[in-house]
């Protein structure tokens, strides 16, 4: 009998690798034991192994290997030196072939392994060399997607699925990684990157990519049939269904055609996406037998070039996770959420921005917990609304936050999700606000160091008064009662603390509306927060 699906962990191999290299450590049989076994009689089901970027992490023969960069003595014209290569220690040297041991112990742990292709990477494309790019792409700007000028934008350098050559090699290599690892499923993400046709070329992608998938499919089920087992495909697309469609994605096609078994629209870095549209999607694809996963990122911000990053607590990936599966999502699709045990999270020298969410009480009780709608509604809850990271360029992304309350009679609306609350959960909404002297909003922040977790911007520290708020969730007014200081710092801004006492007023998904009182003090907020906290957590 098939287990059934709760979470689908995306484990990005090179930030493993990456982090062994970083403490001068080796994987080893014993390691790598120890890695796998953390996920034991967890909710994860099904773990996906990333196997490439635009480099293959495995030794390749179709695309050029980050072992291999080993060898490489020139690079697009000059001189480069990639001997100290972790890569080619292990899997050339040792030969300890990392992958196919973990394959291994997923099965002892009755986890379904994966194969996850990036399909389109384009990590430092606009490098002259880097121990991330390989000859083909330096030599073959024909194919980019963006060839007709000179590339300007990060997208510009993907490479263009509408020219064959992009489709064969990466279909040859998937088929290369199917021969050399018995796994049971392949992630085909195309989060990385999404834009995968010529400007213009989209409409007419749509055709080619089905054909594309059909191919993919056909070749799978060759396997399948090898290893007299079911194999089944995954799809990492665009949050948004009309965005999906119109970049090249048609995967009502590819459902109704049976050619996935898993859908996952995502974020597609910064931030996750707390809004995503899962009631519309299950609607659409309810005709056809295919399940919805929720895509989840790890990166927690609330506004667009905003003073901060941070990464998600426990509390906030777990809120989630239980708002998607109470929207209907099948599963939970986490991707990024990578714990490596060559690094020691419990380490106050460590960056601070890890010290939730990794340690080890923390991790296992987010994973033990989040891929079930009734585990995860009896932990605690951290809605915070966030913004739609990446969309095409004919489309405005949602982006509620920085905003400036100056004006009675006009109020910010902030839709945030919820799922279902129960009538004992303790509630409580938080507003991160600070006066604003200059009664408008101007965006002076400049992130130099993505992971600092203070700035030395300044900040108008003057409290507001607890009544200076009118505030109203779907309709019904709600009291500022107190203040708190806002952990982590997903904003510097003081919290405005609004007590719920009749939990009746909340919906799956809640409209907050919010304005300065008359006379009141003009405030900047960027943070909004529906904190739940059931009953016996």
């Amino acid at each position: 009998m098939k287990k059934s699906r709760k979470i689908m962990f995306n484990e990005d191999a090179a930030h493993h690798f990456g982090e062994y290299a970083c403490a001068h450590k080796m994987p080893t049989p014993e390691l790598e034991k120890e890695f796998i076994y953390q996920y034991k009689d967890t909710q994860i089901t099904d773990y996906l192994i990333n196997l490439n970027y635009m480099l293959s992490l495995a030794p390749s023969k179709v695309m050029m290997s980050y072992a291999e960069k080993h060898y490489q003595k020139v690079e697009n014209g000059k001189d480069v030196d990639y001997s100290d290569n972790i890569y080619y220690k292990c899997f050339i040297e040792n030969g300890y072939d990392v992958f196919a041991h973990w394959i291994q112990l997923l099965r002892e742990i009755n986890i379904r392994p994966w194969l996850s292709f990036r399909m389109n990477d384009c990590h430092d494309s606009f490098a002259d060399q880097s121990f991330m790019l390989d000859d083909y792409f330096h030599e073959h700007k024909e194919l980019r997607r963006v060839s007709h000028h000179k590339p300007t934008e990060y997208y510009d350098n993907c490479f263009d699925f509408g020219k064959k050559p992009v489709r064969d090699k990466m279909y040859n290599y998937i088929q290369e990684c199917l021969e050399r690892y018995d796994v049971d499923g392949i992630d085909l993400d195309f989060m990385r990157e999404q834009f995968c046709f010529s400007i213009g070329g989209e409409y007419a992608g749509r055709g080619v990519m089905i054909n594309y998938i059909r191919e993919i499919k056909e070749l799978v089920d060759r396997f399948a049939k090898i290893r007299n087992k079911n194999i089944e495909i995954s799809i990492r697309i665009p949050q948004d269904p009309t965005d999906c469609f119109y970049e090249g994605f048609d995967v009502v096609t590819m459902a109704k055609e049976k050619l996935i078994d898993v859908i996952v629209p995502s974020p597609r870095w910064c931030p996750t996406d707390n809004d995503l549209p899962i009631e519309f999607w299950k609607n659409i694809l309810s005709p056809y037998n295919v399940e919805l996963a929720a895509g989840l990122e790890l990166i927690l911000q609330t506004c667009t070039g905003g003073e901060l990053f941070w990464l998600q607590t426990h509390e906030t990936a777990m809120a989630a996770a239980y708002q998607y599966l109470s929207a209907g999502a099948d599963c939970i699709y986490f991707f990024n959420f990578m714990r490596t045990n060559a690094t020691d999270f419990n380490d106050p020298s460590n960056e601070v921005m890890y010290q939730d969410l990794f340690k080890w009480d923390n991790y296992q009780h987010l994973f033990r917990n989040a891929g079930d709608k009734e585990s995860s509604q009896k932990c605690i809850r951290r809605h915070i609304p966030t913004f739609h990271d990446t969309v095409p360029a004919w489309r405005e992304r949602y982006k509620p936050f920085p905003a400036v309350c100056n004006d009675p009679n006009k109020y910010l609306q902030v839709r945030a999700r919820t799922g279902n609350i129960l009538p004992t959960d303790k509630v409580k909404i938080v507003l991160g606000c600070s006066y604003n002297p200059e009664n408008s909003y101007k965006d002076t922040t400049e992130m130099k160091d993505i992971y600092a977790y203070k700035t030395k911007l300044p900040i108008d520290e003057t409290p507001l008064p607890l009544d200076n708020f009118e505030v109203y969730i779907n309709s019904n007014k709600i009291i500022c009662s107190s203040t708190e200081d806002i952990r982590p710092f997903f904003t510097r801004k003081k919290g405005y603390v609004f007590d719920i006492d009749d939990n009746s007023i909340f919906e799956q998904v809640n409209m907050i509306e919010i304005a300065v009182k008359n006379n009141g003090l003009p405030f900047n907020i960027d943070f909004l927060e529906i904190r739940v906290i059931p009953e016996k957590a």
